[in-house]
């Protein structure tokens, strides 16, 4: 076990952090009256702080909350100017969250997110949301235009949300390519399902908040070091995605906020890729027979099929040995980097069920 001295956040902190997301809408709307005369597109104006309201500040804010946090571990005394600077820059991390949770809501059609219906089912939404989703992310440029613009580290952060969300995107046609696929034994491989978490999910979920962070601290030149966080961040960000792909069929709805549909998607997710690996000829028979079927009878034979092969029992034991392994990784860090800050973000997701 690592000894923590890793400094988390206060109270007073985490409720500046939450009141600033106000005065970056504020501070939006203001840039939009300047810069766009025309009365009606006040109108416009009002839809996108609709849109951001909506989709922006519910979630756990696990991302956005891991920038100051990294932040100030990197910086033992940073001024109150520079950790408000790292708060808005938590909040772009989730704003692009956000554009990522409607365009991916509307691609797999699901029904809610964060206890509510996603954005594109609400009656006055649509396919609206396909021009939101451009909107949002666009929001995440405007607002490191206007907070971080005369900072020498701006084109920087520019860049790097430019990278990953080039990465994710990839990520994501891929996740979305292999729901389009038939051959359950070609395409629901390790080393896809690997790729496809890695692209989608770990580089923008666990390397971005955590990098961003470092290049405010300026410790994002050294390339071996930006090699080692970058591995270790790629390891938690894969535990994470598998604890997604356990909860879609295995967590309780309520708790989550939103119903699984992996199954019904034919997503190549971790507990198909272990059904296939598990299956004898008759079980195999039957996943290919009923995976990827929006039919309630065929998930439930599907989510049967899961509990004969015993997943929830050879998840709980990936769960403990990758909590190991990523503690071992953790203590391998340079001194440059407080090994401690991640080992307390690993503990914020260990065992989580939502």
């Amino acid at each position: 076990m690592i000894k923590s001295t890793a400094v988390p956040l206060t109270k007073d902190e985490l409720e500046e952090f939450e009141s600033i997301y106000a005065e970056i809408v504020e501070a939006v709307v203001k840039s939009n009256a300047s810069n766009m005369e025309e009365e009606e597109m006040e109108l416009v104006t009002e839809w996108m702080v609709k849109a951001m309201d909506y989709n922006i500040p519910k979630g756990k804010k696990l991302r956005g909350l891991m920038v100051p946090n990294t932040y100030r571990n990197l910086i033992k005394n940073p001024t109150k100017k520079n950790m408000k600077l790292a708060f808005v820059l938590g909040w772009c991390v989730e704003i692009l969250q956000g554009a990522s949770l409607v365009a991916d809501d509307l691609v797999d059609q699901s029904e809610t997110r964060r206890g509510q219906p996603c954005w594109y089912k609400l009656e006055d939404v649509g396919l609206m949301a396909v021009n939101d989703t451009f909107m949002i992310e666009n929001l995440t440029y405007k607002v490191l235009k206007l907070f971080f613009e005369s900072e020498p580290y701006y084109m920087d952060l520019v860049e790097t949300f430019r990278e990953i969300t080039f990465k994710t995107v990839f990520g994501q046609c891929m996740d979305c390519l292999m729901g389009k696929c038939n051959d359950i034994l070609g395409c629901f491989t390790m080393e896809r399902y690997a790729a496809i978490v890695k692209y989608k999910t770990s580089y923008y979920t666990m390397y971005l908040p955590v990098l961003v962070a470092m290049i405010m601290a300026g410790k994002g030149s050294d390339k071996e070091l930006l090699q080692t966080v970058e591995e270790i961040m790629l390891g938690i960000g894969y535990y994470f995605q598998v604890q997604d792909d356990f909860l879609d069929c295995f967590g309780n709805e309520a708790v989550m906020g939103k119903i699984g549909t992996d199954i019904q998607e034919n997503k190549c997710s971790w507990l198909v890729v272990q059904a296939v690996q598990k299956c004898n000829d008759r079980e195999l028979k039957c996943l290919l027979d009923n995976y990827g079927w929006n039919d309630t009878k065929k998930v439930e034979v599907v989510k049967r099929l899961y509990k004969d092969l015993e997943l929830e029992s050879v998840f709980e034991e990936y769960e403990k040995n990758a909590y190991i392994e990523l503690v071992e990784k953790i203590k391998q860090l340079p001194l440059e980097i407080p090994g401690e800050l991640f080992h307390m973000l690993l503990l914020t997701i260990y065992k989580r069920r939502k």
